[in-house]
């Protein structure tokens, strides 16, 4: 059986490329996690906007990032998420997540892209930024 060097290599680029969009998506929740668990504790002094973006992208991370790593919410270790993520390619967008839940009578398929995902965070923080140096 011959093996096509060029599309084993075009698999493996795949693979490294989801890899790295997993590892991304979880240090980049941890860091959103982060700056809600510290507004919580201390109180990030943004505005109550930037307070609700925060919210915001925190639970779209969520949503990608639980059924990633280990269907379980936080604080909760008996009950499994009820979701799972799938790893596709866009051509236009790039890595994205197809993330499956079961709804009361269907199941849902909702879709998140890096890209998106990274702008999203790019722009809380500059929000976050720009509502520090204000005070």
């Amino acid at each position: 059986m011959k093996i096509n060097s060029q599309t084993e290599e075009d698999q493996q680029i795949k693979r490294r490329h989801f890899l790295i969009s997993k590892l991304w998506i979880l240090g980049a929740y941890e860091v959103v996690r982060f700056l809600n668990d510290l507004d919580k504790q201390r109180g990030l002094l943004v505005n109550d906007l930037t307070k609700s973006e925060l919210r915001d992208v925190l639970t779209t991370f969520t949503k990608v990032r639980v059924p990633l790593a280990k269907f379980q919410k936080a604080g909760n270790n008996k009950k499994l998420y009820e979701s799972i993520a799938d790893s596709f390619i866009d051509q236009n967008n790039g890595v994205g997540w197809k993330v499956y839940s079961l709804g009361k009578n269907d199941l849902r398929k909702e879709i998140f892209l890096r890209k998106d995902l990274g702008d999203r965070l790019l722009k809380l923080l500059k929000n976050i930024k720009k509502d520090l140096t204000k005070n």
